[in-house]
């Protein structure tokens, strides 16, 4: 699947980005907004990414989003749940208030940022890992290379490296667009042509942070980690591969209509498309030993907004199984 994330103010589809339509509105007269980040930046040697924890526990949750997502987007559930769990979110190098990197941004570059922020924030051990979609390559590759770090493995509607042998043509075809509407709109940002006032409202976010939200969504950095992530999706692919299953605990949380997030697309073949994802839900459980598989029938792709309450419940219950 398109591994571009999707919320209900920008709705940030790839039909969006290819006809390059922007609904913006104003933000209240008087309104409070804070550009200052919630959390710290990390040095990780001439550059930063910016790092939010949460909460006090001996297990760590570290959340990874998919593509375009960042921090602010999981900031309601890093709330409730690090009542219960220290939780760690981040923004991948490019995105949100973290610098570009000059690494290329496949996902054993990314692991290897987000294990040395972590590092330098003290948290070593203990670790479940929650990805969602392109985020849960990322984590998967994580597992891979660190196992002795990660205590559990939360997939969360994740991509899967066999997404495009088997999704239909049109898929395949909307993500290579999207990809090069992001290169398109990065140059656009760099010459100035793309304003933090372009950008929409994401209405799911707390207001005090729609004008960071909009500032750091109109800087070139952001357009080129997205494209990045995209052009090298084929070297993830192989770095996230788990060939022989691992001993971390699995949990795979699969959406009962991943597509319909994508169903404003035109002639998108959207039954087919949500029968060749499920297939490849479950194969993700073979990379684990220990594997559940949770599905959220009246879920969508984007479950942290389509299912919020279910989707932190299934979370919590499950960590609060491992202890």
């Amino acid at each position: 699947m398109i591994s571009l994330y999707i919320n209900k103010g920008m709705k940030k589809m790839g039909f969006v980005y290819m006809t390059g339509f922007l609904m913006c509105l104003s933000i209240s007269h008087g309104q409070k907004n804070n550009l200052q980040p919630p959390g710290e930046l990390v040095d990780l040697g001439g550059y930063n990414l910016h790092f939010n924890v949460q909460g006090d526990s001996k297990t760590t949750m570290v959340i990874e989003g998919g593509t375009g997502s960042w921090s602010l987007q999981w900031l309601d559930f890093q709330k409730e749940v690090s009542k219960q769990f220290k939780v760690v979110t981040y923004d991948r190098a490019g995105y949100g208030w973290s610098d570009g990197s000059p690494y290329s941004r496949t996902a054993s570059n990314i692991v290897e940022e987000l294990n040395s922020g972590l590092e330098k924030l003290g948290i070593n051990s203990s670790i479940i890992l929650i990805g969602h979609s392109y985020g849960g390559m990322i984590l998967r590759a994580f597992a891979k290379k660190f196992p002795e770090k990660v205590k559990a493995l939360i997939l969360v509607d994740s991509a899967s490296e066999y997404q495009f042998d088997h999704l239909p043509p049109m898929i395949s075809a909307i993500l290579e667009a999207g990809k090069e509407q992001f290169k398109k709109t990065g140059a656009m940002a760099r010459m100035g042509h793309l304003k933090a006032d372009h950008i929409p409202i994401d209405s799911t976010i707390n207001s005090e942070y729609w004008q960071a939200y909009r500032h750091n969504s109109a800087k070139p950095s952001y357009y080129d980690a997205m494209y990045n992530e995209m052009d090298l999706l084929p070297v993830t692919y192989e770095q996230c591969e788990i060939e022989k299953p691992i001993d971390i605990p699995l949990l795979v949380i699969s959406a009962g209509d991943s597509f319909e997030a994508f169903s404003k697309i035109p002639n998108l073949p959207k039954e087919e498309s949500n029968k060749v994802w499920a297939t490849l839900q479950k194969k993700l459980l073979n990379i684990s030993t220990k594997s559940q598989h949770h599905i959220i029938a009246k879920g969508s792709h984007d479950l942290l907004l389509t299912v919020p309450d279910e989707l932190r419940a299934i979370i919590i219950s499950y960590a609060l199984s491992l202890e």
